[in-house]
Order: structure tokens, then sequence, then C-alpha cells
């Protein structure tokens, strides 16, 4: 995979021309998605705020803008891109469990709020929101992993309200409700083009994806 992570997405971008940086600092709240949306049509680029109002965190907007985007990072041109898809989704990759990595780092702590710029889109939303969080939760009766992309609502300085309207999330969900317990989840944002697109894809039941 030519991507290692969002970082280096990011770099390929700005060594292209195809990254646009916005210099100048926005709100959280309405600012940041009035830009992201009068832009990304009109310049087909990526975009990156490196000052967000209040916080130290830049962030990075419209990654996949064009189909060059996924056939890059899976080492195809544009017109292999719908066959070599086709063809890998049928090759079953097998995890690899690792005892240190960024992931596993934890750089700071403090409130949700007070740490991550998530954005308040529009005038009528009830709070601010992660609009495509990758979420993964554990099916109590199989011990098997399922993923999906979820909407999350900011509720609290530290409290996410998460819509698990699709399956599988939907299913262990309901196990965890029977049983009357919460349900552990794992979100990530802000992966590279590849790991994305993966938790939007159905893999096969009992499979390694």
């Amino acid at each position: 995979m030519p991507f290692s992570d969002l970082r280096d997405l990011l770099e390929h971008f700005r060594e292209r021309d195809e990254l646009y940086e916005v210099d100048e600092e926005l709100s959280p709240r309405f600012e940041v998605s009035s830009i992201i949306w009068g832009l990304s049509e009109r310049l087909r680029k990526a975009l990156l705020f490196p000052k967000i109002k209040g916080y130290g965190i830049p962030l990075a907007a419209n990654v996949v803008f064009a189909r060059k985007v996924i056939s890059t990072a899976m080492g195809v041109t544009e017109e292999q891109l719908e066959t070599a898809f086709g063809e890998r989704l049928k090759q079953s990759i097998k995890p690899v469990s690792v005892a240190h990595g960024p992931v596993k780092e934890k750089p700071g702590s403090g409130d949700l709020a007070q740490v991550l710029p998530i954005l308040t889109h529009y005038k009528g939303d009830s709070n601010a929101f992660i609009t495509t969080g990758l979420v993964s939760a554990r099916d109590p009766d199989s011990g098997l992993t399922a993923r999906g992309i979820h909407r999350m609502e900011l509720r609290g300085p530290n409290e996410l309200g998460m819509a698990l309207l699709n399956p599988p999330l939907t299913d262990i969900y309901g196990k965890f409700k029977e049983q009357g317990r919460p349900m552990p989840v794992a979100v990530v944002i802000g992966v590279e083009p590849l790991t994305f697109l993966s938790f939007a894809l159905r893999a096969p039941r009992g499979g390694q994806a």
C-alpha cells in the first residue's frame, strides 16, 4: 500500500499540488464546514486546515476527491481500478497483531471536546458531529470483530452518541442490550483511503478482512 497513514497521503498530495492549505484561523462551528463545501468541488483537491480556533490539531478534509486517489493507493492506474478492486475483494488478508505502534500511544489526556476540533456543520444541528467514525465492536457470541462507518454526536465533554443504523453493529448492539450491559467499541478517525474504504465493504461472516 503506497500510503502508510494520513500524513503520508497528505505529503503525497502536497508534492503534486493536490493539497490546498487554508491559512486563515477558522472556528470549528460552521466556518470550517462552510469552506469545505465551497472549495471541495471547485478545487478538486484535498484540504488542510492547520489553524483551528481553540485547538492545536490540524484538520484534513476532502481526502478522497477523485478516483485517482483510490487507484494510487492500490498501486494501479485509474483504468485498472475496477478490475483490480474486484480481484482484491476475493483475497483474504490475515490481521497482524503488534505489541507497539502509534495506535497504542497515549499522547495526552483531557476532555474530548477540548482535544478534537469536532465540526458543527449546519445551523439546525443539535451539536457538533464526527461524520465518519470508523467503529469496531466484538460480537459477544462469536467473538468476531465487526466494523462500520457511523456518525457520532458530541453530547458531553467525553461523551458521544452514535447512530447505529446499519448492521452488523446494530445486531451486536442488540445482543448487548438484551444482556443488559454496555457494548465496548473502538473508534478511529483520520486514516488513509484504503483503510477507510475497507470499513464500508461487507466482509464474509467469519472471514478475515
